[in-house]
């Protein structure tokens, strides 16, 4: 061999040698990326799986009887030292009923001499017992020695968790969605109406002297509208239009039971009247009071 032809051989060894260091660490780079990608996925859904539910604790002290600036100050970082401990007691609490809130109002006194510190606990808000024992039990084994004597203040905790404040979120809006708006109408007596999202199907409730059946009533008839959208989706077969207005006359009797007369209607097919008659016929009206006589509007949309 030639000493050119040694040379070339001897270059593309090293620049083999070289790819290949370089293949090596583009794949022990893309291993560590990929071991690196899957650690923060599992551990995250660890996480997730662990917090459900972010808990907040809020903390205010305010000093009594004439406690000095620098002795609340000494009982404000105690107390606040406390509050890992204290979180730890309100997270506990909601992992076995979620939408624990509440606050609660802590007498603390330390008299002169060596006497234990005195922990009164107050609930101001709702807080459970649970939550109020674990509270005392941290406080109680605070290091108050710290405190220079006499000392004494008011410390105020509150309680919040983000599903506790989603639930009241969705039951207020469910109060709303749910609540029976009845209206004293011109001439006497009382009147209230409903309508279904989409339009097609709404009740007016009227009574002469009766709140309470009218609110009774209008409440069974929104809950069971499903059966009047059947009778309108009848009502448009053949081309017609189920627009219309069925005046029906109810009376209340006892144990939920009613009777009930479609006294005219301006749906333009035949099988509306029959229909909405058998629909009132299948309701019950619960908590409705008997013997009141009551004049429903049935509203079908186009």
């Amino acid at each position: 061999m030639t000493k050119r032809a040694s040379e070339l051989r001897s270059a593309q060894l090293g620049w083999r040698a070289a790819v290949a260091g370089v293949m090596a660490v583009c794949v022990l780079l893309a291993g560590s990326a990929q071991l690196a990608a899957q650690a923060p996925e599992s551990a995250m859904g660890q996480g997730e799986a662990n917090i459900n539910v972010r808990s907040d604790v809020k903390l205010a002290i305010k000093g009594t009887r004439s406690t000095t600036t620098v002795r609340l100050q000494q009982l404000t970082d105690v107390v606040t030292d406390q509050m890992p401990e204290l979180r730890k007691c309100y997270r506990d609490l909601i992992a076995k009923r979620p939408t624990t809130v509440g606050s609660i109002a802590i007498r603390i006194t330390l008299e002169q001499g060596n006497d234990p510190p005195q922990v009164e606990i107050k609930e101001t808000g709702g807080s459970e017992p649970d939550l109020t024992g674990c509270v005392r039990r941290v406080l109680t084994r605070a290091p108050f020695k710290k405190v220079e004597r006499p000392a004494a203040a008011i410390a105020t905790l509150e309680f919040e968790n983000t599903r506790a404040k989603g639930q009241a979120e969705m039951e207020q809006r469910r109060e709303t969605t749910e609540r029976i708006d009845v209206r004293e109408r011109e001439g006497g007596g009382f009147e209230a109406t409903w309508s279904a999202n989409d339009g097609k199907v709404a009740f007016t409730v009227g009574s002469g002297g009766s709140r309470e059946a009218v609110e009774a009533a209008l409440r069974t008839l929104r809950d069971s509208f499903a059966g009047f959208a059947d009778c309108r989706r009848r009502s448009e077969k053949g081309g017609l239009s189920p627009a219309g207005d069925l005046e029906v006359q109810l009376q209340l009797q006892r144990g939920g039971k009613n009777s009930a007369k479609v006294t005219s209607s301006t749906v333009a097919h035949e099988r509306a009247v029959p229909c909405v008659q058998r629909a009132f016929g299948r309701l019950k009206f619960a908590d409705a009071p008997p013997g009141q006589r009551l004049d429903v509007r049935v509203t079908f949309g186009g």
